[in-house]
């Protein structure tokens, strides 16, 4: 009998243990989880998308609206005091190695934190530091270009609010390649490409008048019209088309953002309506980056790669894209 108990205890602990493995490991997937079929990216249906701006436009979101459908979840229980859920993309397939994050205070501006990575089934559960909690980061890091890209979670409810940490959260998250981010950042600064999932490029020129010698070199008429294109070339991120995307406007302002372009690399191209081709040049505090354009300078045309505000998953917000604006003039050649 004496050496009967210890069995006991230990087949109770064995038991408690494979218990709570298996809880963290998440319920399996249904049976009837959709998942659709990611198509190469030569059999795209390809599409375009033109657009005409008013002399004074400050930007285009070539998006609009639109997003991928989002994915459907199975239904979690809250457990008090934890944070669990799943991540998917925009397919329907489980996002392993994405990273969330939540910080609680108890007493202002004094923060706890608590992570989780979600596993194979792409399920995260983790305890909640006590206090008032929010969600901080929310993201999964890709290969990009010749280096690699942290890309922000859409929470798959649309909300993103702060909660009582012994009440616990149940939140999913998708992996986008384009849309739309917080609905009140956006109203706030349509303009501001990091309120969208899509990469951004903000495009400057010099104007002068005709005759003007004292104008900046390379400087294109004032009143003169351009036309900007993006055709994706060979790699799009999660895409559902190949979306060519062509912009006019007429020289006033002088400068104006493209924002909410799907992920990928584009063939990025200038020219006069009417006339010949311009040169793009990459400017800016990043323009040295191994992202951006390559070449940095060309004219006619050149290839543009995103340029992503980091590569830690850990240290990206939720519900907002991570990608700079690629700081692009057109110039005279």
């Amino acid at each position: 009998m004496k050496h009967l108990i210890p069995l006991v205890l230990l087949g109770v602990i064995t038991l408690y243990a494979c218990t709570t493995e298996k809880e963290n490991e998440g319920p399996d997937p249904e049976p009837t989880d959709r998942i659709l079929e990611e198509l190469a990216f030569s059999a795209l249906p390809q599409t375009t998308a033109s657009f005409l701006l008013s002399e004074n436009a400050d930007h285009v979101n070539v998006m609009g609206n639109q997003r991928k459908p989002l994915p459907a979840f199975k239904s979690l229980s809250v457990k008090p005091g934890k944070a669990l859920g799943y991540v998917k993309d925009s397919y329907g397939r489980p996002v392993a190695g994405a990273h969330i994050g939540i910080r609680s205070s108890v007493v202002g501006g004094v923060y706890s934190n608590g992570t989780g990575v979600t596993n194979d089934k792409g399920y995260y559960e983790f305890t909640i530091p006590f206090g008032t909690a929010e969600f901080f980061s929310a993201a999964y890091t890709i290969d990009y270009g010749a280096g690699r890209a942290a890309i922000g979670l859409f929470p798959a409810d649309s909300t993103l609010n702060s909660f009582a940490s012994e009440a616990g959260v149940v939140k999913n998250f998708v992996l986008l390649p384009y849309g739309r981010g917080k609905s009140d950042a956006v109203s706030e600064k349509p303009w501001f490409g990091r309120n969208y999932f899509g990469g951004s490029i903000f495009i400057s020129y010099d104007t002068k008048e005709p005759g003007d010698i004292w104008a900046p070199a390379g400087a294109l008429l004032e009143g003169a019209e351009f036309e900007l294109r993006l055709e994706p070339e060979e790699w799009l991120f999660h895409a559902a088309e190949r979306k060519t995307i062509v912009i006019r406007k007429k020289t006033a302002n002088l400068n104006f953002t493209i924002v909410n372009i799907p992920v990928g690399r584009y063939k990025i191209s200038a020219r006069l309506v009417g006339g010949g081709d311009l040169r793009l040049k990459e400017i800016g505090p990043y323009a040295s980056s191994s992202f951006g354009l390559s070449p940095k300078q060309s004219v006619g045309s050149t290839t543009i790669w995103f340029n992503p505000d980091g590569a830690q998953a850990s240290s990206t917000a939720a519900y907002t894209g991570n990608w700079r604006s690629i700081d692009v003039k057109i110039e005279m050649p």
